[in-house]
């Protein structure tokens, strides 16, 4: 048997093992938005009150059951988040490697959330493109929410994080029912 004979029983194997990941990033990402949803949105929202100190110790001290179970899920979310974005660089490693390295940097340093790989989604026509521009405007978004809870905390709007729901939940689903296009 040839080495070029060879080759096309790869491809199966490679294009199922992109579908792993994908199922794997969409169970992830579902894990993700549960997890985060309550232990960064919800628990949270419970326990801190803006200028008083004083006030949010006391709620910690009330409910603190809950509060270890907001910071359990906040962990939960964070080791999925590592491991989610291992999976985005197999599947965005073939569009353009570089860049799917320097999304895993800003996966890692958490600056710029998913703007490097919404962009490279859209680009590799692996998913819908409306998905792929949803999840570019929502990476923008999630940039811009950032820079201004430091900047002019005043107008960093939670609808700015909401575009993210908007997209993201779509594209686990997405990853979940149909993964990708492994021929693209």
């Amino acid at each position: 048997m040839t080495h070029v004979a060879a080759m096309p029983g790869r491809l199966p194997r490679e294009r199922e093992s992109i579908q792993a990941y994908a199922r794997l990033a969409g169970v992830l990402g579902l894990i993700t938005v549960v997890a985060g949803g309550f232990g960064e949105a919800y628990a949270p929202g419970l326990f801190f009150v803006t200028g008083d100190p004083a006030a949010t110790a006391q709620h910690i001290l009330g409910h603190e059951s809950l509060f270890r179970w907001g910071f359990a899920s906040y962990l939960v979310e964070a080791l999925c988040d590592a491991t989610l974005t291992m999976a985005f660089w197999v599947l965005v490693r073939p569009v353009h490697p570089r860049l799917a390295m320097l999304m895993v940097v800003f996966r890692i340093i958490s600056t710029c959330g998913f703007g490097a790989s919404e962009v490279l989604y859209y680009r590799s026509g692996y998913l819908p493109r409306v998905v792929g521009v949803a999840m570019s405007v929502s990476g923008v978004a999630f940039v811009a929410h950032t820079f201004l809870l430091i900047l002019a905390p005043a107008y960093a709007s939670d609808l700015l994080l909401a575009t993210a729901a908007v997209a993201f939940v779509p594209f686990i689903l997405w990853l979940l029912v149909k993964g990708v296009n492994a021929e693209r």
